[in-house]
């Protein structure tokens, strides 16, 4: 066996080694994250089974990500979320001013409103925006309703079904928003995306 040959025997070994350190480092590292998001939707489920744990690259959020360093903190975490989508629609109250604009020699206005959210309920609520359309003082049609959270809010909101109807007199429209809560949450060092569906119904009177 030459000194070249033997040589290059070594260095293909070592580097078959080296990837198999990794691979199998890499093996590990995955399996711990599994049982970590495993862990997570356990609890998640034995809060309700509506929560959807998912990898962090499945939610699109600018918030940044939860840390949460114990079981029991991920726990009232949770319940908050499921709190607030639960029972947030028909016990809130306006908590802020609503805006309505009506522009001057237009049917057309805009019109929002702020209600009280569940979570922090100091500072969250829960923001509805629209334009409508009116007819001899009366309402004619919604369009562009879009809900969100405001003011000072842990969790981010993804809208994916919105309606309303409106009032016999046509004054006040009735809306239903449905989507989903959703946050990325840092849990024992793993990284991962947490959803709760959300229906939110108001009534509001812009006229």
């Amino acid at each position: 066996m030459t000194g070249k040959f033997l040589k290059r025997v070594i260095i293909t070994a070592l580097v078959l080694g080296f990837f198999s350190i990794n691979l199998a480092e890499t093996h590990a590292s995955t399996t711990e994250e599994n049982k970590k998001i495993e862990e997570v939707n356990e609890i998640a489920k034995s809060i309700d089974s509506n929560f959807e744990v998912t990898s962090i690259e499945d939610i699109e959020t600018d918030r940044p990500k939860i840390e949460v360093n114990s079981e029991e903190e991920l726990e009232a975490l949770l319940e908050k979320m499921a709190v607030d989508s639960i029972q947030g629609e028909e016990t809130s109250l306006t908590e802020q001013p609503s805006l309505i604009e009506k522009p001057l020699f237009s049917t057309l206005a805009y019109g929002s409103f702020t209600r009280k959210a569940l979570v922090d309920a100091l500072s969250t609520f829960r923001h509805v925006t629209y334009q409508y359309k009116t007819k001899n003082g009366k309402i004619t049609s919604v369009t562009k309703i879009k809900g969100t959270y405001t003011g000072v809010y842990i969790f981010s909101f993804n809208q994916e079904f919105e309606d309303y109807s409106l009032s016999k007199n046509k004054k006040s429209i009735n809306f239903i928003i449905k989507g989903y809560a959703f946050s990325g949450i840092s849990f024992k060092g793993a990284d991962f995306g947490i959803k709760y569906p959300q229906t939110w119904k108001y009534t509001h009177s812009p006229l």
